[in-house]
Formats: C-alpha cells, sequence, structure tokens
C-alpha cells in the first residue's frame, strides 16, 4: 500500500517536474543568446570606437548570470528582450557609419544588389531612365563603402526603386493587357465562325482578322481592372446572342 501511495505521488509529480525543466532550458537558452549579443556589442564599441554612454566590456558570463537572475515570467522575458534589442539597435546605429563594420558591410552589399537589380531592369524593359547606366555590383558596394554613413547611399536606394517602379507597372500592366487582347481576339474570331456557320447573321457582326480584333483591344484605354470586365462584358454579349440565334434555329 506504501509503495502504492509512492508511486501516485512520484506520477503526480512528474508533469510538474517535466514543465519546470521545460522553462529552465528556456531560460537558459535565451540567456545564452542574450549575453553573446551583449557581449560581441560591447566589444565591437570598444573595437570601432563608438563610446557609447555607460557601456564597458563585461565577460560572457556576466551577462548571462544577470539574465538567469530576472525571473522566467512575462514582466522578465520583456525586459530581458528589451535589453537585447536596444544593444543591437545602438551598436548597429554605430557601426553601420564605421567602415569595415560587419552591418556597413552587410548594408553595402543590399545597396548593391538592389542598385544592379533596377539598373537591369531599365534595361531589360528599355524604360531609358535618364542618367542611369549598367554597372557591376562591385562598383555599386564599393561607392557604398567609401561613404561616411549610409545616410547618402539609403537614400539613394529608396530614389533608385521608386524611379524604375512606374516602368515595371507599365510593363506589367501591358503584359497582362496583351494575354487578355490574345484571349479576346480568338474568342471573338471563334464566335463570328459560329455566327457564320449557323446562318445567324447577327447585326454588326463581320468577318474579321485576329490582328485587327487584338489591335482594336489593345487601343482600349481602359484601367488595369476595368479592361478585364470590359471585355468580359462584350464576350458575354456575344454569347447570348449566339445562343439566341440557335435556339431560334432548333424551332
Amino acid at each position: 500500500m506504501k509503495a502504492l501511495m509512492v508511486a501516485l505521488a512520484v506520477s503526480l509529480l512528474c508533469p510538474t517536474v517535466s514543465m519546470a525543466q521545460t522553462r529552465l532550458h528556456s531560460k537558459r537558452k535565451l540567456c545564452k543568446k542574450y549575453g553573446r549579443i551583449s557581449h560581441q556589442a560591447e566589444a565591437d564599441n570598444v573595437r570601432f570606437g563608438c563610446r557609447i554612454p555607460g557601456w564597458q566590456v563585461r565577460s560572457f558570463a556576466a551577462h548571462y548570470n544577470w539574465c538567469m537572475s530576472i525571473p522566467f515570467n512575462r514582466n522578465g522575458r520583456h525586459l530581458v528582450f528589451k535589453h537585447m534589442k536596444r544593444r543591437q539597435r545602438t551598436i548597429r546605429k554605430c557601426t553601420l557609419s564605421r567602415a569595415g563594420s560587419p552591418a556597413k558591410i552587410k548594408f553595402c552589399q543590399r545597396y548593391a544588389r538592389k542598385l544592379r537589380w533596377a539598373e537591369q531592369q531599365n534595361v531589360n524593359h528599355k524604360c531609358r531612365i535618364p542618367g542611369w547606366k549598367l554597372n557591376t555590383i562591385q562598383a555599386h558596394y564599393r561607392w557604398c563603402m567609401s561613404q561616411t554613413g549610409i545616410a547618402v547611399p539609403k537614400r539613394m536606394m529608396h530614389n533608385v526603386v521608386v524611379g524604375v517602379r512606374p516602368c515595371l507597372l507599365h510593363h506589367r500592366t501591358m503584359a497582362y493587357k496583351r494575354k487578355a487582347c490574345n484571349k479576346y481576339a480568338r474568342n471573338t474570331l471563334s464566335a463570328e465562325r459560329l455566327n457564320v456557320k449557323y446562318g445567324c447573321r447577327i447585326p454588326g457582326w463581320g468577318v474579321s482578322t485576329f490582328q485587327g480584333q487584338f489591335n482594336w483591344c489593345m487601343g482600349v484605354k481602359k484601367s488595369y481592372r476595368g479592361l478585364g470586365l470590359y471585355l468580359k462584358r462584350i464576350q458575354r454579349s456575344r454569347l447570348r446572342a449566339l445562343r439566341q440565334c440557335r435556339r431560334s434555329r432548333r424551332r
């Protein structure tokens, strides 16, 4: 009986013990991340001469122990994450203006890829934006790294993306319009052939060419959405006229 009671007590305690072990494992994982990031940020503060007030180089263990002393509840986790994000944001702001820093290198790599992409789109879609030419990724990267800070490259990257956007939008709209007009021309020719085949003689219908219908459709001045709705209305009216003709022929 006593052994049964002990076994029952152990079985009841197991979920609690398992949950506590899981929480401890999660807390250690978070604190290791906090200690690594905080220690690296303080090392970068000295390495790049940022001189951030109140920062001093402490060991990984010091940061880890501080984090482990914080209660692992909602407020405690929020406090740890807040400290960690603030350190990352502060050191990144400083190192971005320092040549050779990982943050500046990463930004300039992104800057070079973005500008090369925009220039390639300008060539591919024949945008002919004044003053643009096709430079290499290395040229953009070297120019970015030569700048003090990232204010000028960041503004240029924004202007380039905004500059190429209208051309890309026009290209996509024209691609959609060509696809829609291709379908419209095929359907129209099919309807006109059926009109002749069944002898419907629907007023206003003739025998046109694919190119003629396609050119007419491309000349329609409608918006991206308006063109699709307009062409659907025309197709429905044609189908309705053909159905009425076939019903009358069967009678």
